[in-house]
């Protein structure tokens, strides 16, 4: 399987740096663009947004593989038996994949974008839905002009809407997560006065 270099890549050295490197960057990005504001808020509010994104990321891995599971179940390709470990393995394979795309995106454009709403009190829900609806418009426009396959060249249109269909979960269960345990969380204790911004 291609992918695999992508699974097993990680546990080499340079894999290692590499994501030394990518959760690094963040709380750097964090603590640099929040300026005066960053004491007040501190890094238990990015460490909070992290933590339910990865949780968000989990359950789309293990909703994908179950589903994907059923498929293979009802065409008779696998048993009913194998369900649990087949299902938790490709969880797993998957979720160690995904991270190698959701980790930079978090780490280069989720936070350098709440750190920057939260020191302009901009970080409100109505914002969080435009940043939303803004990210799941571009990662379908991005997959769609870069298509991979002969049908979704041909069939441009059809391919857009099942773009769009499949990009829903990831955005909803860890975009969506982050900015908002990102706001409720800056909205407690000493930071609860300054965050509020107009929703």
């Amino acid at each position: 399987m291609p992918t695999d270099i992508l699974f097993f890549w990680p546990i080499n050295a340079v894999g290692l740096l590499m994501i030394g490197v990518v959760l690094f960057l963040p709380f750097y990005f964090w603590r640099v663009l929040l300026g005066g504001s960053y004491p007040q808020i501190g890094v238990g509010p990015l460490v909070i947004a992290y933590v339910c994104a990865l949780i968000g990321l989990a359950v789309v891995n293990f909703v994908f593989a179950y589903t994907e599971f059923n498929a293979r179940v009802a065409s008779g390709a696998l048993a009913d038996k194998q369900r649990w470990s087949i299902v938790s393995g490709w969880t797993i394979y998957t979720g160690v994949l995904s991270l190698a795309f959701v980790l930079p995106m978090l780490g280069l454009l989720g936070t350098p974008i709440a750190a920057l709403l939260l020191r302009w009190h901009r970080l409100s829900y109505r914002n969080i839905v435009i940043i939303v609806l803004t990210l799941w418009l571009s990662l379908t426009v991005i997959s769609w002009v870069f298509s991979g396959n002969e049908w979704q060249q041909t069939h441009r249109l059809e391919s857009f809407v099942t773009l769009l269909g499949d990009s829903l979960p990831g955005v909803l269960l860890v975009a969506a997560p982050f900015f908002m345990s990102l706001r409720l969380a800056t909205r407690r204790g000493v930071y609860g006065q300054l965050a509020s911004g107009v929703d």
